[in-house]
C-alpha cells in the first residue's frame, strides 16, 4: 500500500506493518480517518501511527477470505464494520464478529465481491459469479437476476452496476438498462465508479474512463 504526501510516497508493505501479504486489493477510510485493509482472514487498521490487526481465525465454522474478488470495507455510523468474503457477509463491531450467510439468513449466495451502502442505509451486495445483486435491509435479503462485477451508490442515492456488458441503474424496484438512447454511447463492463465534486458520475470500464455529463 502506498501513501502520497506532497511529492513523497510511503511504502506500507510486509516489512514494516503486519501484512502477512504484499497483495492490498482495498484501502477504505472509516468515519474517525482511521485507514483499513484486508488480507486472507484479518482486518487492519491503521491510525496514522500504530498497525492494529483483527483476525476472524476461530470465529467462524469455515475460515474467511478478504481477498475474494478485491473484497471490500464498509462502515454504519456507529463504525460498525461490514466486509465481502467468500462465506458471506461479515460485521466486526471492534470486538465481536458475525456472518450473514446461506446456513443463517435467506442470502442466495455466499460469495460477496462488492458492498455499498445507499442512503436508506440498505446494504446491496454483488455476487459475481453466481450472478446476482442483493439487497439487505438489515432484516430481508431482495435478490435479483443482474451479473455484477461492482456496484456502486451517487451523491443523488442512485445505485449503479453492469451486467457483464451494459451499464445498469436500480430504478424502484428493478434494474434497468441504460443505453445510447439515454446519452450513454459505451457498452464497455463497468468495473468502478466514483463521484467527483460536481456530483458527475465517473466509470471505470474495459474500454476506458468514462464521464457521465448529464444526471440520467
Amino acid at each position: 500500500m502506498y501513501k502520497k504526501s506532497g511529492a513523497e510516497w510511503t511504502l506500507y508493505n510486509s516489512e514494516n506493518t503486519p501484512f502477512t501479504s504484499n497483495y492490498v486489493g482495498s484501502v477504505e477510510v472509516d468515519n474517525d480517518g482511521n485507514i483499513w485493509t484486508s488480507y486472507a482472514s484479518t482486518l487492519y487498521k491503521y491510525d496514522g501511527t500504530t498497525w492494529s490487526e483483527f483476525s476472524s481465525n476461530n470465529q467462524f465454522t469455515e475460515n474467511v477470505s478478504f481477498t475474494y474478488g478485491n473484497s471490500r470495507i464498509i462502515f454504519d455510523d456507529e463504525n460498525n464494520i461490514y466486509a465481502s468474503s467468500d462465506k458471506g457477509l461479515v460485521k466486526f463491531d471492534g470486538t465481536n464478529w458475525s456472518i450473514y450467510n446461506t446456513s443463517n439468513s435467506n442470502i442466495f449466495a455466499n460469495d460477496i465481491a462488492e458492498i455499498v451502502f445507499d442512503q436508506s442505509d440498505n446494504i446491496w451486495c454483488a455476487h459475481t459469479f453466481t450472478e446476482k445483486i442483493e439487497m439487505f435491509d438489515g432484516t430481508t435479503w431482495s435478490t435479483y437476476s443482474q451479473q455484477s462485477r461492482a456496484i456502486f451508490c451517487d451523491t443523488n442515492g442512485k445505485v449503479w452496476s453492469g451486467n457483464g456488458v451494459h451499464l445498469i441503474r436500480f430504478n424502484s424496484n428493478s434494474w434497468v438498462q441504460i443505453d445510447e438512447t439515454d446519452n450513454s454511447d459505451f457498452m464497455a463492463y463497468p468495473l468502478c465508479f466514483a463521484n467527483d465534486n460536481d456530483g458527475h458520475l465517473w466509470i471505470g470500464t474495459a474500454n476506458g474512463i468514462y464521464k457521465m455529463k448529464e444526471n440520467i
